[in-house]
Protein backbone atom coordinates (compact mmCIF):
# COMPACT_ATOMS: atom_id res chain seq x y z
CA UNK A 1 0.00 0.00 0.00
CA UNK A 2 1.32 3.42 -0.91
CA UNK A 3 2.38 5.45 2.13
CA UNK A 4 0.66 8.86 2.37
CA UNK A 5 2.69 11.82 3.53
CA UNK A 6 2.40 15.50 4.32
CA UNK A 7 3.12 17.02 0.91
CA UNK A 8 4.08 20.41 2.34
CA UNK A 9 6.70 18.71 4.46
CA UNK A 10 7.81 16.68 1.45
CA UNK A 11 8.24 19.83 -0.65
CA UNK A 12 10.49 21.30 1.99
CA UNK A 13 12.40 18.04 2.25
CA UNK A 14 13.08 17.83 -1.47
CA UNK A 15 14.09 21.48 -1.68
CA UNK A 16 16.54 20.89 1.14
CA UNK A 17 17.72 17.41 0.20
CA UNK A 18 21.15 18.61 -0.84
CA UNK A 19 21.75 21.20 1.83
CA UNK A 20 20.40 18.98 4.61
CA UNK A 21 21.72 15.54 3.74
CA UNK A 22 24.54 15.80 1.23
CA UNK A 23 26.82 17.85 3.51
CA UNK A 24 26.74 15.04 6.05
CA UNK A 25 27.60 12.60 3.30
CA UNK A 26 30.31 14.95 2.08
CA UNK A 27 31.82 15.13 5.57
CA UNK A 28 32.02 11.36 5.64
CA UNK A 29 33.26 10.65 2.12
CA UNK A 30 34.83 13.89 0.97
CA UNK A 31 37.52 14.66 3.54
CA UNK A 32 40.52 16.46 2.07
CA UNK A 33 44.21 15.96 2.74
CA UNK A 34 46.21 18.96 3.98
CA UNK A 35 47.50 21.15 1.18
CA UNK A 36 51.12 20.56 0.22
CA UNK A 37 53.25 23.74 0.24
CA UNK A 38 53.85 24.96 -3.30
CA UNK A 39 51.48 22.42 -4.87
CA UNK A 40 49.28 24.13 -7.43
CA UNK A 41 47.43 23.54 -10.67
CA UNK A 42 49.01 24.95 -13.81
CA UNK A 43 46.36 24.35 -16.48
CA UNK A 44 44.18 21.69 -18.11
CA UNK A 45 44.84 18.96 -20.62
CA UNK A 46 42.72 18.53 -23.74
CA UNK A 47 40.20 16.44 -21.78
CA UNK A 48 39.72 19.06 -19.06
CA UNK A 49 41.85 17.29 -16.44
CA UNK A 50 44.07 19.49 -14.26
CA UNK A 51 47.80 19.72 -14.86
CA UNK A 52 50.44 20.15 -12.18
CA UNK A 53 54.17 20.85 -12.14
CA UNK A 54 54.72 17.30 -10.85
CA UNK A 55 52.84 15.73 -13.74
CA UNK A 56 50.51 13.80 -11.40
CA UNK A 57 47.29 12.48 -12.98
CA UNK A 58 44.25 14.22 -11.48
CA UNK A 59 40.60 15.09 -12.00
CA UNK A 60 38.50 17.91 -10.55
CA UNK A 61 35.81 16.69 -8.15
CA UNK A 62 32.13 17.54 -8.61
CA UNK A 63 32.37 18.98 -12.10
CA UNK A 64 33.15 18.46 -15.76
CA UNK A 65 34.86 21.33 -17.55
CA UNK A 66 32.87 22.31 -20.64
CA UNK A 67 34.84 25.30 -21.97
CA UNK A 68 38.37 23.95 -21.65
CA UNK A 69 40.14 26.90 -23.26
CA UNK A 70 38.51 29.51 -21.00
CA UNK A 71 38.88 27.36 -17.88
CA UNK A 72 42.54 26.68 -18.64
CA UNK A 73 43.17 30.41 -19.03
CA UNK A 74 41.61 31.02 -15.60
CA UNK A 75 43.67 28.26 -13.97
CA UNK A 76 46.91 29.34 -15.64
CA UNK A 77 46.29 32.90 -14.43
CA UNK A 78 45.23 32.03 -10.87
CA UNK A 79 47.48 28.96 -10.34
CA UNK A 80 45.19 27.59 -7.59
CA UNK A 81 46.46 25.33 -4.84
CA UNK A 82 44.86 21.91 -4.60
CA UNK A 83 43.93 19.28 -2.05
CA UNK A 84 43.32 15.57 -2.68
CA UNK A 85 40.34 13.59 -1.35
CA UNK A 86 41.73 11.77 1.67
CA UNK A 87 40.12 8.35 1.22
CA UNK A 88 39.89 8.19 -2.57
CA UNK A 89 41.82 5.73 -4.69
CA UNK A 90 42.86 6.63 -8.24
CA UNK A 91 40.16 5.97 -10.83
CA UNK A 92 40.61 3.49 -13.69
CA UNK A 93 42.67 6.08 -15.57
CA UNK A 94 44.96 6.58 -12.58
CA UNK A 95 43.61 10.04 -11.71
CA UNK A 96 43.33 11.31 -8.15
CA UNK A 97 40.29 13.49 -7.31
CA UNK A 98 41.31 16.99 -6.23
CA UNK A 99 39.73 20.26 -5.12
CA UNK A 100 41.31 23.45 -6.42
CA UNK A 101 41.47 26.44 -4.05
CA UNK A 102 42.00 30.05 -5.15
CA UNK A 103 44.18 32.54 -3.27
CA UNK A 104 41.12 34.15 -1.67
CA UNK A 105 40.00 30.79 -0.29
CA UNK A 106 37.19 30.19 -2.79
CA UNK A 107 36.94 26.73 -4.35
CA UNK A 108 38.05 26.73 -7.97
CA UNK A 109 34.81 24.84 -8.73
CA UNK A 110 32.75 27.88 -7.63
CA UNK A 111 34.64 30.14 -10.02
CA UNK A 112 34.27 27.72 -12.94
CA UNK A 113 30.56 27.04 -12.31
CA UNK A 114 29.75 30.73 -11.70
CA UNK A 115 31.37 31.68 -15.01
CA UNK A 116 29.49 28.98 -16.90
CA UNK A 117 32.69 27.14 -17.81
CA UNK A 118 31.77 23.80 -16.22
CA UNK A 119 28.80 21.56 -15.41
CA UNK A 120 28.04 19.87 -12.10
CA UNK A 121 29.07 16.25 -12.61
CA UNK A 122 30.76 14.15 -9.90
CA UNK A 123 31.42 11.32 -12.35
CA UNK A 124 30.39 7.65 -12.30
CA UNK A 125 29.94 6.19 -8.85
CA UNK A 126 30.93 9.40 -7.05
CA UNK A 127 29.08 11.50 -4.51
CA UNK A 128 28.51 15.23 -4.86
CA UNK A 129 30.87 16.75 -2.29
CA UNK A 130 29.68 20.36 -2.66
CA UNK A 131 25.86 20.61 -2.90
CA UNK A 132 26.11 24.41 -3.29
CA UNK A 133 27.27 23.87 -6.87
CA UNK A 134 23.77 23.02 -8.10
CA UNK A 135 22.14 26.37 -7.24
CA UNK A 136 25.28 28.15 -8.43
CA UNK A 137 24.95 26.38 -11.78
CA UNK A 138 21.25 27.28 -11.93
CA UNK A 139 22.10 30.97 -11.48
CA UNK A 140 24.77 30.83 -14.19
CA UNK A 141 22.32 29.08 -16.50
CA UNK A 142 19.58 31.65 -15.83
CA UNK A 143 22.06 34.44 -16.61
CA UNK A 144 23.23 32.54 -19.72
CA UNK A 145 26.85 32.83 -18.78
CA UNK A 146 29.51 30.83 -20.59
CA UNK A 147 28.24 27.59 -22.11
CA UNK A 148 24.66 28.36 -21.06
CA UNK A 149 24.43 31.07 -23.72
CA UNK A 150 24.21 28.30 -26.34
CA UNK A 151 20.67 26.89 -26.78
CA UNK A 152 21.98 23.33 -27.14
CA UNK A 153 23.35 23.42 -23.59
CA UNK A 154 20.11 24.46 -21.90
CA UNK A 155 17.71 21.98 -20.25
CA UNK A 156 15.69 19.78 -22.58
CA UNK A 157 11.95 19.24 -22.34
CA UNK A 158 11.01 15.82 -20.97
CA UNK A 159 8.11 15.84 -23.44
CA UNK A 160 10.22 16.30 -26.59
CA UNK A 161 11.10 12.66 -27.25
CA UNK A 162 12.74 13.35 -30.60
CA UNK A 163 15.13 15.94 -29.16
CA UNK A 164 15.92 13.66 -26.21
CA UNK A 165 16.62 10.64 -28.41
CA UNK A 166 19.03 12.73 -30.48
CA UNK A 167 21.18 13.26 -27.36
CA UNK A 168 21.73 9.57 -26.58
CA UNK A 169 25.08 9.01 -24.88
CA UNK A 170 25.41 12.65 -23.81
CA UNK A 171 25.20 14.19 -20.35
CA UNK A 172 22.05 16.33 -20.31
CA UNK A 173 19.63 18.22 -18.06
CA UNK A 174 15.92 17.47 -18.53
CA UNK A 175 12.86 19.23 -17.11
CA UNK A 176 9.22 18.18 -17.18
CA UNK A 177 6.12 16.95 -15.36
CA UNK A 178 5.89 13.38 -14.08
CA UNK A 179 2.72 11.65 -15.28
CA UNK A 180 3.14 8.31 -13.49
CA UNK A 181 5.38 6.55 -10.98
CA UNK A 182 6.01 2.81 -11.11
CA UNK A 183 7.60 1.21 -8.03
CA UNK A 184 9.30 -2.11 -8.74
CA UNK A 185 11.67 -4.34 -6.80
CA UNK A 186 15.02 -3.07 -8.05
CA UNK A 187 14.08 0.36 -9.37
CA UNK A 188 11.34 2.98 -9.54
CA UNK A 189 10.33 4.52 -12.86
CA UNK A 190 9.18 8.10 -13.36
CA UNK A 191 7.37 8.38 -16.68
CA UNK A 192 6.75 11.69 -18.43
CA UNK A 193 4.46 10.25 -21.10
CA UNK A 194 1.55 7.81 -21.01
CA UNK A 195 2.99 6.03 -24.04
CA UNK A 196 4.65 2.72 -23.10
CA UNK A 197 7.24 3.11 -25.85
CA UNK A 198 9.12 6.26 -26.81
CA UNK A 199 8.39 8.53 -23.84
CA UNK A 200 11.03 9.82 -21.45
CA UNK A 201 11.68 7.86 -18.24
CA UNK A 202 13.80 8.45 -15.15
CA UNK A 203 15.08 5.21 -13.62
CA UNK A 204 15.77 5.47 -9.89
CA UNK A 205 17.78 2.55 -8.45
CA UNK A 206 16.40 0.89 -5.32
CA UNK A 207 18.93 2.35 -2.88
CA UNK A 208 18.39 5.91 -4.11
CA UNK A 209 14.60 5.49 -4.06
CA UNK A 210 14.78 4.22 -0.48
CA UNK A 211 16.82 7.27 0.48
CA UNK A 212 14.26 9.61 -1.13
CA UNK A 213 11.31 7.76 0.39
CA UNK A 214 12.76 7.99 3.88
CA UNK A 215 12.76 11.76 3.44
CA UNK A 216 9.10 11.79 2.35
CA UNK A 217 9.78 11.96 -1.39
CA UNK A 218 7.61 9.04 -2.49
CA UNK A 219 5.37 8.12 -5.42
CA UNK A 220 2.40 10.13 -4.13
CA UNK A 221 4.54 13.25 -3.89
CA UNK A 222 6.29 12.97 -7.27
CA UNK A 223 3.24 11.99 -9.35
CA UNK A 224 2.22 15.08 -11.35
CA UNK A 225 5.15 17.20 -10.14
CA UNK A 226 7.53 19.26 -12.30
CA UNK A 227 11.12 18.22 -11.72
CA UNK A 228 14.60 18.58 -13.17
CA UNK A 229 16.99 15.65 -13.55
CA UNK A 230 20.44 15.19 -15.02
CA UNK A 231 22.55 12.32 -16.26
CA UNK A 232 23.60 10.43 -19.37
CA UNK A 233 20.82 9.96 -21.91
CA UNK A 234 20.12 6.26 -22.48
CA UNK A 235 18.15 4.42 -25.14
CA UNK A 236 15.90 2.17 -23.04
CA UNK A 237 12.29 1.68 -24.21
CA UNK A 238 12.68 5.32 -25.24
CA UNK A 239 14.98 8.08 -23.97
CA UNK A 240 15.85 7.60 -20.30
CA UNK A 241 18.18 8.72 -17.53
CA UNK A 242 19.24 6.49 -14.65
CA UNK A 243 19.59 8.68 -11.57
CA UNK A 244 23.16 8.45 -10.27
CA UNK A 245 22.63 10.22 -6.92
CA UNK A 246 19.61 11.61 -5.05
CA UNK A 247 20.94 15.15 -5.50
CA UNK A 248 20.25 14.95 -9.23
CA UNK A 249 16.48 15.21 -8.88
CA UNK A 250 15.27 18.77 -8.25
CA UNK A 251 11.77 20.07 -7.53
CA UNK A 252 10.88 22.91 -9.89
CA UNK A 253 7.65 23.76 -8.08
CA UNK A 254 9.25 24.96 -4.86
CA UNK A 255 10.89 27.85 -6.71
CA UNK A 256 14.23 26.87 -5.25
CA UNK A 257 17.31 25.08 -6.51
CA UNK A 258 18.25 22.32 -4.07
Amino acid sequence: MMRRIDHHAAAAALALILTATAPAMAQENCRLTPAEPGAHLTGLDRHGNPLTASGAEMRLIDLRVADIAAAEALIARERPAYRVLADAAPDRWGRLPVLGVLDDGRPLAHALIDAGLARVDPGPGADLCDPALLPREARARAARRGIWAAPENRPLSAHDSEALAARAGESVIVEGRVVSVGERGRATYLDFSRRWQGGFTVIIPEEIWQDLSEKGIDAAYLDGRRIRVRGVMLDWRGPAIELAIAAFIEDLETGRSP
